[in-house]
Order: structure tokens, then C-alpha cells, then sequence
């Protein structure tokens, strides 16, 4: 089925007025659109908008055997239908009529809304199904209201879920996937102090549809299934400061239930019930990322509000190298570069855009004449413990990669050296030139100076860059090194936009507005400055690294980096140490692996997260990929193919993880 998005939940009302009228006392939300002009003028309508370019639909309906009124008469206010828009109603309808399942008077009908067909509930459970494709009559999502805050009073950003209570959650998910094509995943058996099973359907404007079987007769849910039979029973609305909201409605004396904030498998949670709403429960929800010790995230969670393909590292690797051959990029640089691109796949969550959604940035600026592949790189000084590459504009990853070639080599016969690269391109993840080092049995240090995002401490404007070191360290007898791979900067832009597309907020120590505010809202952080690790020392540890990489090359630096597409400009610095130059080698080992375990030996806060090397959790995300697929979002994958088809190249990740 042609499944564009979910366009709008509806809920069956005795008093339009009276309903919009609660859900403006109570959330702030405001009711629009009102119309008279349905049902031969027996019908109100409005709609309140829930983010996520979906809206709240209410109704109010007096007309004689119509669905609302059966609905109403039967089982009293509530959410009553799920609204799917699609761009092909008639193949939709076909393809349904091929498979004998019945459309409401088997007619497409073309109404106000839309074009509409509907599938009742005795083909899904306790639930209609609108299939609607707009025309230029219809309702659709304000262009204006696009990404706008949905209340006037609470921090309401988007619809997170809407709940479906089922008699037997695997015959629910059957069905689903029988008449809708729609998928259930996620199932579990860990809630409700172990009597429900829940499963959840992904849907394309980053919700999902919850579905819930339960058997704990004092619960919610089964009072529900009890009381009204299968159906929808609540709609769950993301806040980014749930503690807030909560505060907020005690002061207007609506109740919460419990009066608590629950912390719960699937965030911090509070419940409006039935009896302040028209027959439906409103969940507010403020999803965590993985945190531990204090609120600090030591490592980034794949979150399912953006939805991933999964593709095995020998198609992504391929893909890569036929991108860059296509780009002109000799054999050496597209193994290069495309082994550099596939070890942050790997590493790295793809939120922090250093993978895959590189290759659109190169294509352009191999094509504006910013990177020049086969390019004429020359050492252009040169002393028995260091070394000076101009890359001439070439790849970065082949600049840094030789020049950390060369620093080890040369390490090996004095101990220590230093080599610079000026006039380079970005040069990828910094640990990928540390490791280069200690895959040789060195220890490996690689910095680089980037575009200006960090403002100096106490400044709102940013005049340097994230920066990122290198640092890795070899382990005899261990297959993976200690790794460390940092950018000075707390996050990214890209983590940032990653959680701006799935709605969560981000910690408020990433980064400020561009007026200097701290905020846990990515969009209102966009066009600010990223804040530094350890606050000043974090500042002053980036503006050595740019005199480091930038001043000291003869590259650009400060805000000069990466502010002309065609002439990055960027400089780097790799420096290896053979360890043997203090100790020897077997003394050197055992004294680290002293270390190593009196630091694993420090018991954890929390048993479930036990104490990690720097790299360990990247290197343990990198043996699950190679067996479970690389994960790439949808949108980059079209982008992809895309590409592929615009440089005339195979492409290869058609073909999901298996």
C-alpha cells in the first residue's frame, strides 16, 4: 500500500464546542477550521494541529446511521479512526479489492477532505481505516505551522504515538500487515508488571502506532478492553520539558495520574485520563537518550523515530569505491577514502554525518574544483623527525593518511615525529589516522582544524572550529586498541539535526542560541555555537589544536576554515610514538595492561553499563554491524541512488542487510 504519511487521528465528540474548549484549558491546544458543510449540514468539524504535519480530527455528528453516530452510540466519545494519506487511493483500493477485503460501499468517494475510502473495524481491530488522497479542496498542513512549537502554553513539540488496545496483540500485528502491508517490530513482554505484550508499527512522519495487549485487570488498558472492546485509547504528545508541563497543569488543578512523573521503558511519562478529555487518554512523553552517570550520554542510541536499512559492509564499501572512481579518484584514493567512509559507518551513529552522507559532499566539491582528485601532493619540508605535505587540495583521508605513513616511518628510526598537511579537505574521523599508527605498533595522534562552530568562552559568535583529535594506543596480544575519538565540542551539528528530524531534545550543555541561551532545542540552537568539552579548557584545548594545525602549516585557521567551497584550506597534524623509545616493548605492555585492568576494575554505577576503554563502544557497534548490516536512513538511501544515478554507477545498496 502507499503509505505518504499519517494525516490526521479522528475523535468522535458529543459537543464540538465543549471539546475544543478542554483541549485549549488543559494543553494549550487550539482548535481551527471550524465547518458546518458535511453530512448534508448534520456534522461540525474542526482540527487541531499535532506537529508531525498531522492533526487532531473532531466531530461531532447527529446525522442517522452515519459511522460517527453508530460509533458514538455504541461506545461513546473516543478516538475512532486513523486517517492514511496516499498518492494512488484507486491502486490502493484495488490492490485491497484483489485481496477481498471490503471498502466501505466499495467506493472511492470525492468529498471535502478529499478523495477517501474507508476499511471498518471488522477487518482491523477496533478500528477504521481512511485511506485519503488530497485535492485542492482539501485540509492539509499549514505550511506555516511546519516545525512550529503545537501549544500556546506547555512544550509540546509533535504527536509521538497513539495507542491501539487488542484482544491478542500477534493476531493484531497479522492483520495489520495482511490488509496494510504495515510491519510490527519492537515486541515485548516487560511491561506491565508482566501481563502485556506491546509491538509498535513505524510510521513515515516519525510516529508510530503502539499497540498493547494486557491482562492485568486493575490497569488502564484492560479497564479499557473491558469497558469499550478493541480500540484506540490514548494519543501520547512529546514534550521537551515533561517536569514543566506536569507543573503547569497541577497549578490548573487538572489531575495527573498518580500525580507523578513515571519513568518508564519508553521515557518520562504522565497520564491525563478520560475524565478531563473526551473519551481518550493524553500521554505526555519526554523521550531519554542513553544516559548514565549523572546525565552525561557516553554513547549515542539509535533512536526508531528516524527509520534505518541495514546494508552489509561489503555493499557499502563497494558502493564507495565505485562513487569515487566515478569522481576520478585514483585506485589507492578511492581505497582510501572509501575505507575511511566505511570505518565511521561502523563507529558511528549516522546522525553524526560522517559516513555515507559524506559522498554528496564530495561529489560537489570534486565538481566546483574544492577537491582535486590525483592530486599533485608535495613534501615540501622535510627533517629526520618531521615533515611538511602540501595536499594541493586533494582528498583529505589521502593527505592525512600519507602523512601519517610517513610520521611513522620516520618514528621508527628517532622515536617521535611530527608531520603537518596544509591547503587540505576534510579529512574524515580522526580516529581512523590514530589507528593507522597503532595497527604499526605505535601510539598515534591526529588532530585537525575545521569550520568555525565553537565560539571562544563567553562569546555567543563561533570563531573556531570542533577540531577533533585522534588519540590511539596498541595492546599486545589485543586485536583493538585503545581508540579515542573526539571532536572539542560536546556534539555536533549533525547529532543536532539528527534528533531535530525525530523531535527529542538534545542535552542543554551542546550548545546555545545564537543570543547566548542554553537550550534543549536543536532548531533554536541551529544557527549557534557549539559548546565546548570542559567548558574553557574545552575552548582553550581548540584553539591550540587550530595553532597546532592551522597557524603552524601555513593553512587557514579560525574562521577562515571552510568558508569557501572551492578552497578549504584546512590543516592537519599526525605525530606517531614508538613506544620503545622509553621502554621496551613487552615492559611497556604489561604496565599498560596494569592500567587497563585497574580501570575496568572500578565498579560501575550501573550494573547493566560496565566500565568501557575509549573505543570499546564504538569498536563493539562495529562487530554488530558487520553482522547485522550498517544502518543508513531512508532519506540518505534515495539520496544515494540518486547519486548513483547522476554519476552513472552501479547501485549496489538496493539490496537490504540479510
Amino acid at each position: 500500500m502507499t503509505v505518504l504519511r499519517i494525516q490526521h487521528l479522528g475523535i468522535v465528540v458529543n459537543d464540538l464546542a465543549d471539546a475544543c474548549s478542554r483541549f485549549e484549558r488543559i494543553f494549550g491546544l487550539k482548535a481551527r477550521d471550524f465547518r458546518d458543510d458535511q453530512a448534508g449540514g448534520r456534522q461540525l468539524d474542526a482540527r487541531i494541529l499535532l506537529g508531525n504535519e498531522c492533526w487532531l480530527h473532531l466531530v461531532q455528528n447527529w446525522k442517522p446511521g452515519s459511522r460517527v453516530l453508530q460509533f458514538l452510540e455504541e461506545r461513546g466519545e473516543g478516538l475512532e479512526h486513523i486517517a492514511i494519506e496516499t498518492d494512488d487511493i484507486e491502486g490502493d483500493v484495488a490492490r485491497l479489492r484483489e485481496k477481498g477485503i471490503p471498502i466501505f460501499e466499495d467506493t472511492i468517494f470525492d468529498r471535502l477532505d478529499g478523495y477517501e475510502a474507508f476499511v471498518y473495524p471488522d477487518q482491523l481491530p477496533g478500528t477504521t481505516i481512511e485511506f485519503i488522497q488530497s485535492h485542492d479542496r482539501s485540509w492539509v498542513y499549514p505550511e506555516e505551522e511546519v516545525g512550529r512549537p503545537v501549544s500556546s502554553v506547555m512544550n509540546l513539540i509533535r504527536l509521538h504515538h497513539f495507542g491501539l488496545v487488542v484482544e491478542n496483540l500477534q493476531d493484531a500485528c497479522r492483520r495489520f500487515e495482511d490488509v496494510l502491508g504495515l510491519s510490527a517490530q519492537d515486541f515485548r513482554d516487560d511491561q506491565g508488571q508482566g501481563m502485556q505484550y506491546d509491538a509498535r508499527i513505524l510510521l513515515p512522519n516519525h510516529c508510530w502506532l503502539h499497540l498493547v495487549q494486557n491482562w492485568n485487570p486493575d490497569s488502564r488498558v484492560n479497564r479499557f478492553l473491558n469497558s469499550r472492546g478493541e480500540g484506540l485509547d490514548h494519543i501520547a504528545l512529546q514534550t521537551s520539558d515533561i517536569q514543566a508541563d506536569v507543573g503547569y497543569l497541577r497549578e490548573k488543578n487538572i489531575p495527573v495520574f498518580r500525580d507523578e512523573i513515571l519513568n518508564a521503558a519508553d521515557g518520562f511519562e504522565s497520564f491525563i485520563y478520560p475524565d478531563q478529555l473526551p473519551g481518550m487518554t493524553v500521554e505526555l512523553i519526554e523521550p531519554q537518550l542513553e544516559f548514565s552517570r549523572g546525565g552525561f550520554p557516553i554513547a549515542y542510541q539509535l533512536d526508531d523515530s528516524v527509520t534505518v536499512n541495514r546494508f552489509p559492509e561489503t555493499a557499502v564499501r563497494g558502493f564507495c569505491e565505485s562513487v569515487f572512481h566515478a569522481l576520478g579518484a585514483s585506485d589507492e584514493e578511492a581505497r582510501i577514502n572509501s575505507d575511511g567512509l566505511v570505518t565511521a559507518c561502523l563507529w558511528w551513529h549516522p546522525g553524526q554525518h560522517q559516513g555515507l552522507e559524506k559522498l554528496f559532499r564530495y561529489t560537489r566539491r570534486v565538481k566546483n574544483g574544492g577537491i582535486v582528485p590525483r592530486a599533485r601532493m608535495a613534501w615540501v619540508e622535510e627533517r629526520s623527525s618531521s615533515a611538511l605535505l602540501d595536499a594541493a587540495k586533494g582528498f583529505g583521508y589521502v593527505a592525512a593518511y600519507r602523512a601519517m605513513t610517513r610520521a611513522i616511518e620516520k618514528a621508527r628510526g628517532s622515536g617521535i615525529a611530527i608531520v603537518g598537511v596544509r591547503h587540505s579537505n576534510h579529512f574524515g574521523i580522526a580516529g581512523y589516522h590514530a589507528l593507522q599508527a597503532a595497527t604499526s605498533g605505535l601510539v598515534g595522534i591526529a588532530m585537525t582544524n575545521a569550520g568555525a562552530e565553537m565560539a571562544p568562552w563567553g562569546s555567543a559568535r563561533p570563531v573556531l572550529g570542533t577540531n577533533p583529535w585522534g588519540i590511539s594506543v596498541p595492546r599486545k596480544g589485543e586485536p583493538e586498541p585503545i581508540i579515542l575519538d573526539m571532536a572539542l565540542t560536546q556534539s555536533g551539528k549533525g547529532m543536532m539535526r539528527w534528533l531535530e528530524r525525530s523531535g527529542l531534545p538534545m542535552p542543554e550543555h551542546w550548545a546555545l542560541t545564537p543570543e547566548g541561551e542554553r537550550t534543549s532545542d536543536p532548531s533554536a540552537a541551529m544557527d549557534g555555537p557549539l559548546l565546548p568539552v570542559g567548558d574553557y579548557k574545552g575552548y582553550g584545548l581548540s584553539l591550540i589544536t587550530d595553532v597546532i594545525t592551522g597557524v603552524m602549516t601555513g593553512s587557514l585557521f579560525g574562521g577562515s576554515v571552510f568558508q569557501d567551497d572551492r578552497n578549504y584550506d584546512v590543516g592537519h597534524t599526525m605525530i606517531a610514538i614508538d613506544p620503545e623509545a622509553f621502554l621496551p616493548r613487552g615492559e611497556f605492555a604489561a604496565r599498560l595492561e596494569r592500567l587497563v585492568d585497574e580501570v575496568k576494575s572500578a565498579p560501575p554505577i550501573d550494573d547493566d553499563m560496565p566500565v568501557l576503554l575509549p573505543g570499546e563502544a564504538e569498536q563493539a557497534r562495529a562487530r554488530q554491524r558487520t553482522t547485522d548490516g550498517i544502518p543508513v536512513d531512508v532519506d540518505t538511501v534515495q539520496k544515494l541512488e540518486m547519486l548513483a544515478q547522476e554519476l552513472g554507477v552501479a547501485f549496489t545498496l538496493s539490496e537490504e542487510h540479510s
